[in-house]
């Protein structure tokens, strides 16, 4: 999982990402998203490891066989605070995105 940058305009309700994904014999990009009202979005600034051990995990929820194609035909994804760990803010020292 690789982030491209942040995508997300003026006066749009959130926050969208472009990252790009690899089964490891091709790649995607994809885009996901938070809505600001979320409580992640409202209280943090959210880490770039952070958000690609998300999307990781969403991606790992797919077979393995399918699962680039999968996780690029469910995209944008739409992040939910839920989706976030503790552990995912752990040693992700880095560029924060809101």
């Amino acid at each position: 999982m690789a982030f491209e940058r942040r995508v997300d305009g003026p006066g749009e309700d959130g926050y969208r990402w472009l990252l790009w994904a690899s089964d490891g014999e091709g790649a995607a990009a994809l885009e996901a998203a938070i809505s600001g009202t979320q409580a992640i979005a409202l209280d943090s600034q959210i880490p770039v490891l952070a958000l690609q051990r998300v999307i990781e995990r969403i991606a790992g929820s797919f077979p393995a066989e399918e699962r680039l194609a999968a996780l690029v035909a469910a995209a944008p994804l739409q992040l939910r605070s839920g989706d976030f760990k503790d552990r995912d803010f752990e040693f992700a020292a880095g560029p924060l995105w809101p």
